[in-house]
């Protein structure tokens, strides 16, 4: 045939940029290999920094420490001991209508008082958002599962 010339097979589908091409998506592929190994070992880098920089100073940052004191430049004695972030539920304060809700019987029939402790979702909105006594709550929530029982919700 017209493809063998001087003892070498020629091959009609060869072209020359097969070759390039697994060339090119083998570096690529060595060099996000590679990529990944560096950003392993600068996390590492960074977390072993973190940890040496709280060891050293974590006086520093416990805030009941003198040095803690002293960083941020505050007086011994004018300062109150840290809040908890929630207030009991005594000092919650009602708006108007959650008062009045409040003050309902809850049953499941009243469906237009139930949406209102009912998310968009259809969960049942939390004892801190509804305002409502724990007695109260537990009626609200055996009235809502009711009413989602009979398909009024």
């Amino acid at each position: 045939s017209d493809l063998r010339h001087a003892g070498h097979d020629i091959d009609p589908y060869w072209t020359p940029f097969n070759q390039v091409k697994g060339l090119k998506e083998q570096v690529t592929a060595e060099f996000d290999e590679y990529a990944r190994f560096v950003s392993v070992a600068e996390a590492k880098r960074i977390r072993s920094q973190i940890k040496k920089s709280l060891k050293r100073n974590a006086e520093v940052y416990n805030p009941y420490s003198e040095e803690f004191r002293k960083w941020h430049g505050r007086e011994r004695g004018f300062e109150q001991p840290p809040k908890p972030f929630r207030l009991p539920d005594k000092h919650w304060e009602p708006t108007p209508l959650q008062a009045r809700l409040g003050k309902e019987k809850i049953t499941w029939r009243d469906v237009d008082i139930i949406q209102h402790f009912i998310a968009d979702n259809g969960y049942i909105l939390p004892r801190r958002t509804t305002m409502l006594t724990r007695p109260q709550q537990k009626s609200l929530v055996k009235a809502v599962r009711v009413a989602q029982r009979m398909s009024l919700l």
